[in-house]
């Protein structure tokens, strides 16, 4: 499979089918840290490697249910995963 915007230059990150849902895998795409994402439905998502929060990398981190809620304390599982962050637990809706 290969990563890229369609655009630009992409990167060979390994064959598709040894990607499964709910599983990543980081590379590089010249000089920037992507992080490959196969989301339940099996489709596959390209992130750069890289928290907004302080920088740490989203691979280290781990795919987890994803939830919504308009009331804190009421939430709900909505669809498809999102990428938690290992240093401080932010999280990015994968879909």
């Amino acid at each position: 499979m290969s990563a890229g915007n369609g655009a630009g230059p992409t990167v060979d990150v390994g064959p598709a089918a040894q990607l499964g849902p709910g599983e990543m895998v980081s590379a590089q795409l010249g000089e920037e840290p992507i992080v490959v994402v196969r989301d339940a439905d099996g489709e596959l998502h390209a992130y750069v490697d890289r928290c907004l929060h302080q920088g740490a990398r989203l691979s280290g981190g781990r795919l987890v249910p994803c939830v919504d809620g308009q009331v804190v304390g009421e939430y709900r599982e909505i669809a498809g995963p999102a990428l938690k962050c290992p240093w401080h637990g932010y999280e990015y809706d994968v879909k």
